[in-house]
């Protein structure tokens, strides 16, 4: 097989991943072992192979919101000037194996979250998922005196899935906002346009933005 043009984005983000501590606390070695450990799926009676579904998915909620967190303080703490790793969600996008886009989102939910502590409180408990965090965050600048409903959207958040809530969420925006359709229609036609960007072989493939049919 020939050799694969990897970009220099890619291949810069690599070479931060290298230069990377490595040191952590050994709790997460003994967390490591225990998922080692788990038994296999197929030696499950029916009733604890779909229990397991549901601690396995909260386990993953919590494990989502802890990296979150550490993303956040990593944030506040400016680790990735004192690392000369690039911005935050760069570095953390070259720790965890992901593009700079969703470093940055991680980043963004961490300091949303800041300000949302019963959001917080939800996902670090692993009740909610980051569908669910992602929902509220978006819809916690468009709700007036979102802070008094905070925890009873939380607690709704926490019986349905995400595209129920964003359902749900979507009508008190147009209760609160009764022209928010028409000003996201328009704001969505303000964003028509076409993007050209040089990929790694030197074309310019163009890319439709938002608001187009």
């Amino acid at each position: 097989m020939s050799a694969l043009d990897v970009s220099r984005p890619a291949r810069r983000r690599a070479a931060i991943r290298e230069s990377l501590p490595t040191d952590h606390p050994a709790v997460l070695d003994d967390i490591a072992a225990l998922v080692d450990s788990l038994p296999d799926p197929v030696d499950l009676g029916e009733d604890d192979l779909v229990g397991s579904l549901q601690v396995t998915a909260r386990l993953r909620n919590q494990l989502d919101a802890y990296l979150t967190a550490l993303a956040g303080t990593a944030d506040a703490q400016h680790v990735s000037t004192s690392l000369h790793a690039g911005t935050t969600g760069t570095m953390i996008a070259a720790a965890t194996g992901t593009n700079p886009a969703v470093g940055s989102a991680i980043v963004g939910t961490a300091r949303a979250l800041r300000t949302l502590p019963h959001v917080a409180d939800a996902f670090a408990a692993g009740t909610i998922n980051s569908l669910h965090v992602q929902a509220l965050r978006e819809a916690a600048g468009r709700i007036t005196d979102f802070a008094t409903l905070e925890q009873s959207l939380v607690e709704v958040a926490e019986s349905v899935e995400p595209a129920e809530l964003r359902r749900l969420l979507s009508v008190l925006i147009i209760q609160d906002h009764p022209e928010s359709p028409d000003t996201d229609h328009q704001c969505q036609r303000d964003k028509r346009g076409l993007s050209l960007s040089e990929t790694a072989n030197g074309m310019f493939p163009p890319r439709r933005l938002a608001g187009w049919a």
